[in-house]
């Protein structure tokens, strides 16, 4: 799923996929369940995909990483 189909969206020099790769490999949540989650949420080709993605996660496991997070 692509917002900014046929734009050229970066910030810094840095587009979001290129961003988000390195982050997901490097960053501090890279060995997180939220970047799994992420994951297939950008996998998703349709709203209707992210709807389910997020109703069947929030029921356990999203709700415990954002919750994780939020303690810090």
């Amino acid at each position: 799923m692509d917002d900014y189909a046929g734009r050229n969206f970066a910030v810094c020099g840095v587009n979001y996929n290129d961003g988000w790769e390195r982050y997901r490999k490097t960053g501090p949540l890279s060995r997180t369940e939220f970047v799994t989650f992420l994951q297939k949420i950008h996998k998703c080709e349709e709203y209707e995909d992210v709807v389910r993605a997020v109703k069947h996660d929030s029921s356990n496991r999203l709700l415990k990483v954002l919750g994780g997070l939020c303690r810090g």
